[in-house]
């Protein structure tokens, strides 16, 4: 087989050029998120490890503090449950129901603006 050669008009190649050189801006810019994104998720992996490790830390501390810390003892139940009421009445309010207005349909409306209406 004999290679083939076709004519390319001068638009075309300069079509194609921009093609290839838009492909590969495209190519480099996904290149430069991906390393970017890599940098992210690693500082995102650091920072996971430091703040688990807070937490670990607070635990422990937390831990001592309630060794620490002297027990207190209810009397009873009813005055723990009567304490865990009191303090949810103060947190939500009762709240007390608004007499709901009598809604009257468009027709009792109409009939009594007319009424009105007829009295003057």
């Amino acid at each position: 087989m004999n290679p083939e050669y076709v004519r390319i008009s001068p638009q075309e190649r300069i079509y194609g050029d921009k093609s290839l050189l838009l492909s590969q801006l495209s190519l480099i810019n996904m290149i430069k998120r991906y390393k970017e994104y890599k940098a992210v998720r690693k500082e995102e992996l650091l920072l996971k490890i430091e703040l688990k490790k807070k937490f670990e830390e607070t635990k422990v501390l937390l831990e001592t503090l309630d060794r620490i810390l002297p027990r207190v003892k209810m009397e009873d139940e009813k005055h723990e449950e009567k304490i865990k009421k009191e303090i949810i009445a103060h947190i939500e309010p009762e709240k007390t129901e608004a007499p709901k207005p009598h809604k009257s349909s468009v027709d009792e409306e109409l009939k009594e603006i007319k009424r009105k209406l007829a009295m003057l």
